[in-house]
């Protein structure tokens, strides 16, 4: 039986013996630029029948052009995913293929997507926070946020996007302290994340945010 199971900020499919995860990219910018993260984990009876990464720390970025899911007569099909190395030799790829289990094929045409929309909205909120933040970019930066910002920013994303929140539940839901307590509460902000919670709040952030909810 396949599973469809949240992970982070995105999901993962898994099967008997292999599962895939499909997370965001939350630097993404631009068209052309990697929206989907893929890893590989397999389990075996040889290795005691514990899952283990396949795919190593290697981080597999993609964009949804690169990614094909493949059916073969006789099999259950493959998903190749296969990204473009120099734009000069695009004969040259590397990536990952992937044998399927019988049924990874409709969750994987339903989560690549919705995966991809994350990290867009990431992108689209990023952009719209950032004037309300009103911080001046350090020497060298691509953005104003810090990271821990722009981790939240990919979970609030994911909320309304992959779990289906409100905008208020999605950003309630998005960042849960070490404590226990959530990091972007209407009870208060936690005061790392009380800058990044106003400009969220905003009416046009706001409105985007629930522009994009599933």
């Amino acid at each position: 039986m396949i599973e469809v199971l949240r992970s982070f900020a995105g999901v993962q499919i898994r099967g008997e013996s292999i599962a895939i995860s499909i997370h965001p990219v939350s630097e993404w910018r631009q068209p052309g630029d990697p929206t989907i993260s893929l890893s590989i984990d397999g389990r075996s009876r040889e290795w005691g029948n514990d899952w283990a990464r396949l795919t190593s720390e290697q981080r597999l970025d993609f964009t949804p052009d690169e990614l094909e899911i493949v059916r073969t007569p006789g099999s259950t099909g493959e998903l190749r995913a296969l990204h473009v190395e120099h734009a000069g030799l695009p004969g040259f790829r590397s990536g990952v293929t992937v044998a399927l289990e019988h049924g990874m094929h409709a969750f994987l045409e339903t989560e690549l997507p919705r995966v991809d929309r994350v990290t867009r909205l990431t992108a689209t909120l990023r952009d719209a926070v950032e004037p309300h933040l009103g911080r001046s970019p350090e020497a060298y930066a691509w953005t104003t946020l810090h990271p821990h910002e722009l981790v939240a920013l990919l979970n609030v994303a994911s909320g309304a996007v992959i779990a289906g929140h409100t905008s208020a539940d999605a950003l309630r839901y998005a960042v849960l302290l070490y404590d226990g307590r959530w990091a972007l509460s209407e009870e208060g902000d936690d005061p790392q994340y009380a800058g990044l919670g106003a400009a969220l709040r905003q009416p046009d952030v706001l409105a985007l945010l629930a522009g994009h909810a599933s």
